[in-house]
């Protein structure tokens, strides 16, 4: 799931990415504390710096559920936290959202990286959020535990014609 989430994060927003960097998957950190305890972030936006906190990205799903995997998650947090990280963590359920993942992407996590929150035109909006959309059934498609894809072809090819009748629309707004 980390690399689905990375694909969503780093790929640009022509191909239904938000068009963040994403500095690394799963690289150890030293937190520095008395345990010297390793941690790897799922993905990791920006490293602690004079001044400016990291930033860091964890999918939490199923393996997460439950009090003693709590612990270990807030134990886990509490670390990142002491190296000067801002970690996010995003459930399932948040991944699957939409707007959710919008506003974390292009609002909370851009504002804290520095980056500008894109302002398309409604037209252009509307072409972007149906990439995204397809940019998801695509990933849901792909089947985790053996090569290939899953038998959801029928939700990706929907959602690729949403961004056909979106950029259509974004054509004809656009007076082409």
């Amino acid at each position: 799931m980390e690399s689905k989430l990375a694909i969503r994060v780093f790929w640009p927003r022509r191909l239904g990415g938000y068009g963040i960097a994403v500095e690394s998957l799963n690289e150890e950190l030293d937190t520095g504390l008395a345990a010297k305890r390793i941690r790897k972030p799922d993905l990791l936006l920006r490293r602690p710096a004079e001044g400016a906190l990291g930033v860091c990205v964890d999918y939490h799903g199923g393996v997460h559920e439950g009090p003693e995997r709590h612990r270990i998650d807030d134990e886990r947090m509490n670390e990142l936290l002491a190296l000067g990280m801002r970690p996010y963590v995003l459930w399932r359920q948040q991944y699957q959202s939409m707007r959710y993942m919008d506003e974390l992407f292009d609002h909370q996590i851009r504002a804290e990286l520095g980056l500008r929150t894109p302002r398309p035109t409604h037209a252009r909006a509307a072409v972007e959020l149906a990439r995204r959309r397809a940019l998801l059934a695509e990933l849901n498609a792909i089947d985790g535990t053996r090569w290939g894809a899953s038998q959801k072809g029928r939700t990706v090819q929907s959602a690729l014609e949403e961004v056909e009748r979106a950029e259509w629309e974004l054509k004809q707004a656009e007076g082409r």
